[in-house]
This record gives structure tokens, C-alpha cells and sequence, in this order.
């Protein structure tokens, strides 16, 4: 896949609140962004949203599915409908030594208006109990509109650092 992705936008997180990856347009018809060595204040919630106008849609429309992989042994299947977020993955992030968060979205429909957007994610982290997760699924956000990105929020804290990045998919 190396070569056919094409770099949109990336931020690099400092004690941001939230981080939004923006410039979605009909040039290519999936993107893909990525979340790499995430350090969270506290130990936090990560929510995901689109973003229209450049900013995020809060609308209590998005619906999501996960599977939760945790290597103390304890798995989880979560589903979720008529949100104002997607979780990233449903256990708190920690704060301890060697924690941080790591994960692929790809993103479908972003610039058809008669369509949904949604994404398929993947994601691994260490949870508030020291617990390695990895986290599968997908998120939709119910409404017919164009979107032009995503954003990263904690529900609580901030992010001390991070890598973010939007990739456009060549065809």
C-alpha cells in the first residue's frame, strides 16, 4: 500500500483537547487515518466523529460495532446506536508507564450526500488496568451529508502527545 497512500492533513498532539484531520473531498473515494503512540493525561474515553465544515457533527447519529480483544482474558462485543461519538474502544485509556494508543480508520462514502459515511477501525492500547486491548469495528454516522473529516477527543484530559494523520487512498 505504500505509494498509494497520499498525505492530507496531520497534527501532532501537546496537551490538545481535541484534534481534528480535515480536507476530505471528492478527490479519492476512501481515506484512511491513523493514530500512532496516543498519550492521554488521565485515563479517558477516546470519542470519534466526522467532521463537516470542519468541524465536528455532535448529532446524535452515529452508530458503531466493535469487538474488544483483552489479554487479561475478559472479550467484548459492544454495539452502540444513536450516539453523539463513536468510542475508539469502550475501556478507559491509562496513564501508566508504556501506555499509549495506535489505530487505523478507513473511511467509505465521505463525499457522496445521498450516502452514509462510515469506517472500519482497528486499534491496540493499554486500558486504565494495565490490560493490552485491541479493538475491530465500524462506525456510521446516519445522515446524508457530505463529511470532510474526523476528530479525536478524550472525554476527560487531554492528549500530551500524538501522531495524526489522513491519507487519501489512491485507486
Amino acid at each position: 500500500m505504500s505509494g498509494s497512500l497520499i498525505l492530507i492533513d496531520s497534527d501532532t498532539a501537546s496537551s490538545s483537547s481535541s484534534i481534528s484531520l480535515t480536507g476530505m473531498d471528492s478527490t479519492f473515494d476512501v481515506y484512511v487515518a491513523t493514530i500512532e503512540n496516543l498519550l492521554h493525561s488521565e485515563g479517558a474515553y477516546d470519542y470519534v466523529r466526522f467532521t463537516v465544515g470542519g468541524s465536528a457533527d455532535t448529532s446524535a447519529n452515529y452508530d458503531s460495532a466493535m469487538k474488544v480483544f483483552r489479554a487479561n482474558g475478559v472479550f467484548y462485543n459492544g454495539a452502540y446506536t444513536n450516539q453523539t461519538f463513536t468510542y475508539l474502544s469502550p475501556y478507559k485509556k491509562g496513564t501508566n508507564t508504556g501506555s499509549q494508543t495506535n489505530a487505523t480508520f478507513y473511511i467509505y462514502n465521505s463525499q457522496n450526500s445521498s450516502e452514509y459515511t462510515f469506517a472500519t477501525f482497528e486499534e491496540s492500547s493499554l486500558g486504565t488496568s494495565g490490560a493490552l486491548t485491541g479493538s475491530q469495528g465500524g462506525m456510521v454516522l446516519t445522515e446524508t451529508q457530505i463529511t470532510d473529516g474526523i476528530n479525536f477527543s478524550p472525554d476527560a484530559g487531554n492528549y500530551p502527545s500524538g501522531e495524526f494523520k489522513l491519507f487519501g487512498l489512491k485507486k
